[in-house]
């Protein structure tokens, strides 16, 4: 197992004990917070391949049943919050000649709104979940729910910290490693785009592995085209997972300027299934550019990137 793909797995593991235990160090300590309803959408592509919507709420009923921050409840709106949980895309990979065991990977968002007493308080969780071997869909999106409700249970407790505080910790020297892990959960938690140059330096430290992945998330919870060089430039020479989540941040900025890259990336890249998704994901921009004569920017990565051409 490679050092990126070992901290994933770690990553993930600290985050479901997180939602198991309730809460953080440093973390002020809140009841659970009342669900009235749970929305469900998961991606057509997705539930072809077995992950249905009847999967998914199963696995979302047995999560919020034992999760200690959140609780299911009958009330009306404005006593308890709305979860919504979609499913953005399943993929199963067969063994293939880098890869000796089959492998899947979901890709999941949760966003809580309505939030009872919290006046326009709104969280996002977002989380990638793959593993090797006979797995089944399920436990995968088992494993990227726990994950993302994690992240929005740890911003609600740390809702007195404020956000130019922990975008400090970023770029404070003095800051230890569990401060600036902690802002980059809670920042991209709260989409903070103030945060997005910080979250991109963050995101090409070297030095904590953690660190950057935890900000890969942060980035593409966001979703800013600020940080879309610094998510290319981690991307290069990482494994195929960690370069799927790449791929889902910049689908997840949809700045016209990441179309390059993604053609590059589904047009020759040597694992099928990260053409696949890198193909997806420029379909997913195209459809969002504007119909008509329309000025746009370049892709990035290709020559001239920064002019501007104006359609004839």
């Amino acid at each position: 197992m490679t050092r990126a793909l070992l901290t994933v797995v770690l990553l993930a593991l600290t985050l479901s004990t997180l939602l198991a235990t309730g809460g953080c160090e440093g973390c002020v300590s809140r009841e659970a917070l009342p669900v009235r309803k749970v929305l469900i959408d998961v991606d057509p592509p997705a539930a072809a391949a077995g992950v249905d919507r009847e999967v998914v709420r199963g696995v979302v009923d047995q999560v919020l049943s034992r999760a200690r921050g959140f609780r299911l409840v009958e009330a009306e709106r404005g006593e308890a919050a709305l979860l919504r949980v979609r499913v953005e895309a399943y993929q199963a990979e067969a063994p293939s000649a880098t890869e000796a065991r089959a492998r899947g990977t979901v890709t999941l968002t949760v966003e809580v709104t309505d939030v009872p007493s919290e006046s326009g308080a709104g969280y996002r969780g977002h989380s990638v979940a793959s593993a090797a071997g006979q797995i089944e869909p399920r436990v995968l999106v088992e494993q990227a729910l726990r994950d993302a409700l994690a992240q929005v249970q740890m911003t609600r407790t740390a809702a007195d910290l404020d956000s130019a505080q922990l975008i400090g910790w970023l770029d404070d020297p003095a800051a230890s490693a569990e401060q600036r892990h902690r802002a980059v959960r809670i920042l991209g938690s709260r989409r903070e785009r103030a945060a997005t140059e910080a979250l991109a330096r963050a995101l090409l430290d070297k030095d904590d592995v953690e660190l950057a992945q935890l900000s890969l998330v942060a980035i593409t919870n966001i979703g800013d085209g600020g940080a879309l060089d610094a998510v290319i430039e981690f991307s290069e020479r990482q494994p195929a997972p960690v370069r799927k989540q790449c791929i889902e941040a910049v689908r997840a900025m949809g700045t016209p300027r990441g179309k390059g890259w993604l053609f590059v990336l589904a047009s020759g890249h040597p694992d099928d299934e990260v053409q696949a998704q890198a193909a997806a994901a420029l379909a997913s921009l195209e459809l969002r550019e504007p119909k008509g004569p329309a000025v746009a920017d370049n892709a990035a990565g290709a020559p001239d990137a920064d002019k501007k051409v104006a359609a004839p």
